[in-house]
């Protein structure tokens, strides 16, 4: 099948009837009466792939919302990309807040919708948030409160992870650098008989081959000793 065929034909069709009067010139004749009420201005040339012709009123066309649809399913064939596949998965969400919309079923839904997800993530693959990014995240959700739904689902979904999968428990797997604790700025921790400095409470954990740093914290808090030694924020 000629997809491009098809695709012009439609667009030569929309523009004849556009230059007869029987459809919108513009956004600001909507107070005209034509046959169908509804129309939406697509662009001919995909805004995303030619951004030179965005403003051109030559790449601009009233279509059916019907149209308008089959219009980018048959783009999805033209240019194959990430573009046009975020076109239509748009068009496909907001599709239930438009007057005369075109009824989508649920198997063309979600066969548009799992093509965009796996073309998302192939363009995320290796990818990793630099670590300002990551601070700036981080600073956006302090202060903010989980309802006890959202905390017994992430419960539930980490047991689950953990049952399914062979994970190394305790401080082995989550040791980190000096830097990360750095770029935090947490407090530094002195083991008062040894008179050593840890940069944290991890890294003191970390030191006294502990499974967890609740032992340091407990000895921290209360001044309970912790295989011996205690422990004190300075």
């Amino acid at each position: 099948m000629n997809y491009r065929h098809v695709y012009m034909l439609i667009i030569e069709h929309a523009k004849s009837e556009m230059k007869k009067g029987l459809r919108p010139q513009n956004p600001y004749d909507y107070h005209k009466r034509f046959n169908n009420s509804y129309y939406e201005f697509h662009h001919i040339l995909p805004r995303s792939l030619y951004p030179l012709w965005i403003k051109s009123k030559k790449n601009i066309v009233a279509l059916t919302a019907r149209e308008h649809f089959f219009c980018h399913q048959l783009l999805c064939k033209i240019y194959p990309c990430d573009a046009t596949y975020a076109a239509i998965v748009r068009l496909a969400h907001s599709n239930t807040k438009r007057k005369n919309a075109y009824k989508i079923t649920s198997k063309e839904y979600e066969r548009i919708s799992t093509i965009n997800a796996e073309l998302a993530r192939k363009r995320m693959l290796g990818k990793k948030k630099s670590p300002e990014a990551v601070l700036k995240s981080a600073e956006t959700r302090r202060g903010s409160k989980r309802t006890a739904e959202a905390r017994k689902r992430m419960s539930d979904a980490q047991k689950e992870y953990f049952k399914n999968h062979e994970h190394p428990r305790g401080m082995k797997n989550k040791r980190q650098s000096d830097s990360f604790y750095e770029k935090r700025h947490v407090k530094r921790v002195l083991c008062i008989e040894t008179n050593e400095v840890f940069i944290s409470i991890g890294k003191a954990a970390e030191a006294r081959n502990a499974s967890h740093i609740s032992g340091i914290y407990m000895s921290i808090k209360n001044g309970w000793a912790y295989k011996g030694l205690h422990y004190k924020y300075v």
